[in-house]
C-alpha cells in the first residue's frame, strides 16, 4: 500500500530533513505546520479549498454566519421554491445605502462582507429561504488528533515545502529557505495549472447588474 502523509509523518520528515531533534526546535514544529497551512490557504485557490454551505435565512435577520475557516466568498444563491436566485456581491456601504431600513423585508438581491465571520444580506430576507454559498476555506488544520487533510492526501509535496520553508527561516538558514521557497512555488504553480484546466464559468454572478 502506498505511503500517505500524516501529521506524525510530517513532523518526522521535518526533523529528518533538518537533522534537528533538540527540544527547542521540536517544540516549534506544530507552529511550522500551522504557518505552512496558512501560507497555502492564502496562495492556493482550487477545488480542494472550495466548500459548499447549505442553510436557511432567518426572516427579518440580515446577518448570516460564515463557515469555519472561511477565506473568500465565491457565489451565493437562494431557493424561492420555484427558482434559484443568485445574490450579487456588493460592498457593505452599497448594501446599507440600497436598503437603509434594515427592519423592512423583501426578497434578497445582494450580499456583502460584514466582517470576517458574517455576511450582510440586502434586502433583509422576508422568508426563511434555503440558501447555498460557495466559499474558499482553509482546510481542517492538522494536529495529533487530526492526522490527515486534503493537503496530506492531494498535495503532500506542497505542504512539506511550505513547512520546511518556515523551519529553515526559523533556523536562519536563508539559503535553504530560498531553495524550499522555489520548490514551494513550483509545486503551487503545478496545482494552480491543474485547476485552470478545469471548466468553470461564474461570470454571470459577477456581470449581472441591478
Amino acid at each position: 500500500m502506498p505511503s500517505t502523509m500524516t501529521y506524525n509523518s510530517l513532523v518526522s520528515d521535518i526533523e529528518n530533513y533538518t537533522e534537528r531533534t533538540d527540544t527547542t526546535f521540536v517544540n516549534q514544529i506544530p507552529r511550522f505546520i500551522m504557518m505552512g497551512e496558512w501560507r497555502i490557504a492564502t496562495d492556493l485557490k482550487g477545488l480542494g479549498y472550495l466548500q459548499v454551505e447549505q442553510s436557511s435565512f432567518t426572516a427579518g435577520n440580515p446577518i448570516v454566519q460564515k463557515p469555519s475557516f472561511w477565506r473568500e466568498s465565491v457565489s451565493f444563491s437562494y431557493n424561492t421554491g420555484s427558482a434559484i436566485v443568485p445574490l450579487l456581491p456588493r460592498t457593505y456601504e452599497y448594501a446599507r445605502n440600497y436598503w437603509p431600513q434594515v427592519t423592512g423585508t423583501a426578497p434578497p438581491r445582494f450580499y456583502s462582507e460584514l466582517d470576517w465571520n458574517t455576511w450582510f444580506i440586502t434586502p433583509t430576507p422576508d422568508q426563511n429561504y434555503s440558501f447555498e454559498v460557495l466559499s474558499y476555506v482553509r482546510v481542517q488544520p492538522l494536529d495529533s488528533s487530526s492526522q490527515t487533510s486534503w493537503l496530506t492526501i492531494n498535495a503532500p509535496q506542497l505542504l512539506l515545502y511550505a513547512c520546511m520553508l518556515e523551519a529553515e527561516l526559523f533556523l536562519k538558514n536563508y539559503e535553504k529557505a530560498a531553495s524550499y521557497e522555489m520548490q514551494y512555488k513550483n509545486a503551487l504553480s503545478s496545482l494552480n495549472r491543474e485547476d485552470l484546466r478545469r471548466p468553470k464559468d461564474r461570470s454571470a454572478i459577477v456581470l449581472n447588474e441591478p
